[in-house]
């Protein structure tokens, strides 16, 4: 009995060196050329789809922190005007009125000049609150040149002025412009709290 079942059969491996010395030198160098190109190019396929790739998951990344910071945004800011509603609130109830008692001498004296330019020679009717008259008398004789008669009436309201010179006529009304800047506020107000509910 022989052992050559066990050991390795080198016969193959010969034809396989026989076959490799047939091919040329430059087939050789034409193949391992092909290969490298193959593998060159394979290698540059991988890069450019890994590349895509990114791109695309950066661009997707982006995309969403940017609708999250929008968000997040619009959170805050309605927030925000949330959280100054009643500083808002405050100011047009209690600081504003006061403002425009404390100032109503001017706008007189203002409305006075404009409504005076064309008629100077003619005499200017003012037309206050009753007990405002002591108040207005001395502001509007300091300011205006012209003949100035101050009147006061019951039926006007604190804050109201009529203003006669010549033929022509003008009312100061500061409640009503109190009351259309409330509406204005409330509106904007609404607006917000209904933004807020609606996301």
């Amino acid at each position: 009995m022989t052992i050559s079942h066990l050991l390795e059969d080198f016969s193959i491996a010969t034809a396989e060196a026989d076959v490799a010395q047939m091919i040329s030198d430059d087939a050789l160098e034409d193949l391992r050329l092909a290969s490298f190109e193959q593998g060159y190019t394979a290698g540059w396929d991988d890069a450019i789809r890994a590349q895509a790739e990114d791109q695309s998951r950066i661009t997707g990344a982006l995309g969403r922190n940017l609708e999250d910071l929008s968000f997040t945004y619009q959170e805050a800011l309605v927030q925000m005007m949330t959280t100054v509603e009643p500083v808002f609130h405050a100011l047009l109830e209690r600081v504003l009125p006061e403002a425009l008692m404390q100032t109503i001498g001017v706008q007189i004296v203002e409305q006075c000049t404009e409504m005076a330019k064309d008629q100077l020679d003619q005499p200017v009717r003012i037309v206050v609150p009753a007990g405002a008259a002591d108040k207005v008398r001395p502001m509007v004789s300091k300011t205006l040149a012209m003949k100035v008669e101050v009147v006061e009436s019951r039926t006007l309201k604190a804050g109201q002025v009529h203003l006669t010179v010549g033929g022509s006529e003008r009312e100061i009304d500061q409640e009503r412009l109190v009351a259309s800047l409330r509406q204005s506020l409330e509106a904007f107000f609404h607006s917000v709290n209904e933004a807020q509910k609606h996301g």
